[in-house]
């Protein structure tokens, strides 16, 4: 029987009792929690593992202690707000990014995919997560890492708005095209102030196209040339993309394999985030 893993989840806010709950469903698994501010004190200590779901301002304060001595951390995204930061925690070989979207089955199903052009709409209803970040940093995060794998590439130039509408740390509503010298684009929408939810990503190959709905797990292909252009359905396998993400901490905690997402390509979103909060116009 394999021996269970001591992991203490830093933080109890809306990613933090996703985790919490998450993990305490695995028999592998003994769960501590530690936030002292909603009724869970005590020193996080050095367990076997970690996950760090604390404010984002707050990650590397908690996260570089444990990776110091020895702790494998998942660290939510956005690995922090400050592009330094984020790769000064990059530089652990033991730290791991918290983008759970990668492993959303869609994209299990989808091996290989490469864009030349996508649209990512990523929209859902206030929520009281990411109160210390904007919406870019706390929504938008995901597309711009999914945009950065599947081009391939960096974008050379940015244009991008946005409104504040309720927060006091910037920009609620953002919207940015995102253009790379080799021709490739992506254009990204991101609220947290909508009355319903939606994660959708369309993705334009050299010789299909692919539209994703995250949220319900669904893809549907459309292949260039072929008669009539129909539609036809990509087979998802079934899971939760949150614990294939537990499934692939874990075996970096026992060293059967290494995490697939590398926390340099998370310190690259938090950097190419702060270029879209930079090129976002303030109102006038």
């Amino acid at each position: 029987m394999t021996a269970r893993i001591e992991v203490v989840v830093a933080g109890l806010g809306h990613m933090g009792g996703l985790h919490a709950r998450a993990l305490g469903r695995r028999p592998d698994v003994r769960v501590r929690v530690v936030d002292p501010g909603r009724g869970h004190p005590g020193p996080v200590g050095r367990p076997d593992a970690a996950i760090v779901a604390v404010p984002a301002v707050r990650h590397a304060e908690v996260a570089l202690p444990l990776l110091d001595a020895g702790v494998p951390c998942l660290v939510e995204k956005p690995l922090a707000p400050d592009p330094d930061a984020a790769e000064a925690l990059a530089a652990w070989p033991d730290c791991m990014p918290g983008h759970v979207e990668r492993f959303n089955p869609v994209f299990c199903a989808l091996p290989g995919l490469r864009a030349r052009f996508l649209v990512a709409e990523r929209i859902h209803a206030p929520t009281g997560r990411g109160a210390d970040v904007d919406v870019v940093l706390d929504v938008m995060i995901h597309d711009l890492d999914l945009a950065l794998w599947l081009l391939g590439e960096e974008p050379d130039e940015i244009r991008a708005s946005g409104l504040a509408v309720r927060s006091a740390c910037g920009v609620d509503i953002a919207n940015a095209r995102l253009e790379t010298a080799s021709g490739g684009a992506a254009v990204l929408t991101a609220s947290r102030v909508s009355r319903r939810q939606v994660r959708a990503l369309r993705v334009f190959t050299l010789d299909a196209y692919v539209s994703m709905d995250l949220a319900a797990g669904r893809a549907d292909r459309v292949r260039w040339g072929a008669a009539g252009l129909e539609e036809e359905a990509v087979p998802v396998p079934a899971g939760d993309a949150l614990e294939r993400e537990h499934d692939a901490f874990l075996a970096h905690v026992r060293q059967e394999a290494p995490f697939p997402v590398p926390a340099a390509d998370a310190a690259r979103a938090v950097r190419l985030a702060r270029r879209v909060q930079a090129a976002i116009s303030p109102p006038r």
